[in-house]
């Protein structure tokens, strides 16, 4: 169940044994549109991410564009996190370990996951680990965006202006650090963060 009322999906995969097992929030990728990412793309690589960390993985169905606009997706998140938290014995988790963990949109969950919880005390987490995460939807001359921005492996320019323009309809949505977190004024008492960018990434 969510803030609205409504119920997203989750999944949870767990190793074998009795734990208690660290407890990892997924957040899949997907440039927060409908048709680009889901529990199902990614099924493989929490899978792998279970099996390699001894972790209970819970992966959390969030909505997405172009029903659910900013904040559906991070307010699913962070339920999923209570959710977590407070069902942990019932598959094995240890509350005093847990950690988030996405790529790409759901990196951008990942730490604004984070900042939620520092924001709204708790739960607490002990760590982020961040797969190219987006981190700003303001118009900001990266050189990254100007090399990688088509023809490449990930999104192309085109693409991320979709899915802002579906995620944040409004441009003052863009400024918050719910969405840009790069740009939080406020980025103290969070947890270490382990950031890995990919090569051809805009």
């Amino acid at each position: 169940p969510v803030e609205d009322g409504e119920e997203i999906p989750i999944r949870i995969y767990r190793p074998n044994g009795k734990g208690p097992y660290p407890i990892v929030l997924s957040s899949h990728g997907g440039a927060f549109m409908e048709g680009y990412g889901n529990i199902d793309t990614h099924d493989n690589i929490v899978r792998s991410l279970t099996a390699r960390t001894k972790s209970v993985v819970i992966a959390p169905g969030y909505r997405v564009a172009p029903d659910y606009i900013f904040p559906t997706a991070i307010e699913d998140s962070y339920a999923a996190l209570n959710w977590a938290f407070e069902h942990a014995e019932s598959f094995h988790g240890d509350v005093e370990r847990i950690s988030v963990v996405g790529d790409s949109a759901g990196g951008n969950i990942a730490t604004v996951v984070t900042l939620m919880a520092r924001d709204r005390q708790g739960p607490n987490i002990t760590s982020q680990v961040l797969l190219y995460p987006l981190t700003t939807f303001l118009d900001i001359d990266f050189e990254s965006r100007n090399i990688y921005d088509s023809g490449y492996y990930l999104l192309s320019r085109s693409v991320m202006y979709r899915a802002r323009e579906l995620y944040t309809p409004e441009e003052d949505m863009w400024y918050s650090p719910y969405t840009s977190p790069l740009h939080a004024e406020n980025l103290s008492d969070l947890p270490p963060a382990l950031i890995i960018t990919a090569e051809f990434d805009p």
